[in-house]
């Protein structure tokens, strides 16, 4: 139980560094259009899925070896 929480800990660090990275990166400038910066906004959300998969996936790995 211990490594599920450690690892979905470590999945939402990387989660919350990949948005504050692109938050801070996407300053308010008129020349960006807002398609950029939905389509920066669904590059996040299937990094988000990937993620989640990932340790979703991990998870099951380790409850089947117990």
């Amino acid at each position: 139980m211990e490594t599920q929480s450690s690892t979905m800990d470590i999945a939402c660090k990387i989660v919350v560094a990949a948005l504050e990275s692109k938050t801070l990166s996407l300053q308010p400038d008129p020349r960006v259009r807002q398609n950029t910066l939905d389509h920066d906004a669904a590059q996040i959300a299937r990094a988000f899925t990937l993620i989640h998969d990932a340790v979703f996936n991990e998870h099951r790995r380790i409850s089947g070896q117990k």
